[in-house]
């Protein structure tokens, strides 16, 4: 199993540089894409990525290289029910 590792990911369809880039504790390049897919989705009212816009992101790795990822959501909606009077 991988070690947990900081990678830094940026997304420049928002505008943001490398050095705009969050930096994501996680045990894989991939593993992080998805935290900061659910973190910027979290952070925002629309949820463009859960919703299934696509977004790309850059990923600098400890060594320095970077390497350019697609993610894109499903969004599963959720459903409560309350008894609003009983009957009989």
């Amino acid at each position: 199993m991988p070690k947990e590792c900081n990678w830094r990911i940026w997304c420049p369809q928002m505008d943001e540089t490398s050095l705009d880039a969050n930096t994501i504790l996680a045990d894989g390049a991939y593993a992080a894409v998805e935290k900061w897919a659910e973190e910027n989705d979290s952070n925002s009212a629309e949820y463009d990525i859960a919703k299934g816009k696509p977004v790309v992101v850059y990923v600098m790795y400890e060594d320095g290289g970077i390497r350019k990822f697609g993610v894109v959501g499903e969004f599963q909606p959720v459903y409560y029910v309350t008894l609003c009077e009983e009957q009989g």
